[in-house]
C-alpha cells in the first residue's frame, strides 16, 4: 500500500479536526464567559431588589423593589441552581405578609441566600479553586444614614 497519496490527505483532515475542536474549545469559553456576566447582573438585580423588604424606603419604591425581586426570582429558574432558588423562597416566606418571622430569621435567611449566590458565582468555573469561609452572618443588610 501507498502512503504517499494518504498523506496529504490525512494532513488536511488533522488540520481540519483541530481547527473544529479549536473552534468548539474557544466558543464554549467565550459561552460560559457570558453567562457569568449575565448571571453576575442578575444576581446583583436580585440581592439590590431585597432592600425593599427592609424600613427606610417609602411605600411605593418598597413595592416597586418587592416586585423586582419577586420578578428577578422568578426568573432564577431559568439560571439558577436548585438551592439558590430554595434559599430565595425562603427567605421571601420570612418577609412575606403577615410572616411572623423575627428578624434574626429574616437576616438569617437573606444571609443564607446571598451566600448561595455567593457559592454559585465561585463554583462557575472550570476548575473550582476559590472557596469561601464566610457563613449567612456575615452578611449584613446596612443602609447608609
Amino acid at each position: 500500500m501507498e502512503w504517499d497519496g494518504f498523506l496529504p490527505v490525512l494532513s488536511v483532515i488533522a488540520a481540519v479536526l483541530i481547527a473544529v475542536v479549536g473552534w468548539i474549545v474557544n466558543d464554549h469559553a467565550n459561552r460560559k464567559t457570558q453567562e457569568r456576566i449575565w448571571k453576575e447582573e442578575r444576581y446583583n438585580s436580585l440581592l439590590s431588589s431585597t432592600e425593599g423588604f427592609y424600613q427606610g424606603a417609602d411605600a411605593h419604591q418598597a413595592t416597586a423593589l418587592k416586585n423586582e425581586f419577586i420578578r428577578q426570582l422568578q426568573l432564577c429558574w431559568l439560571y439558577c441552581p436548585d438551592k439558590v432558588i430554595n434559599k430565595g423562597y425562603a427567605f421571601l416566606a420570612t418577609v412575606e405578609t403577615g410572616a411572623q418571622s423575627t428578624q434574626e430569621e429574616k437576616q438569617r435567611a437573606l444571609g443564607e441566600f446571598a451566600l448561595e449566590i455567593r457559592n454559585d458565582l465561585l463554583g462557575n468555573g472550570f476548575l473550582v479553586w476559590k472557596q469561601t469561609r464566610l457563613t449567612w452572618s456575615d452578611f449584613q443588610h446596612r443602609r447608609s444614614s
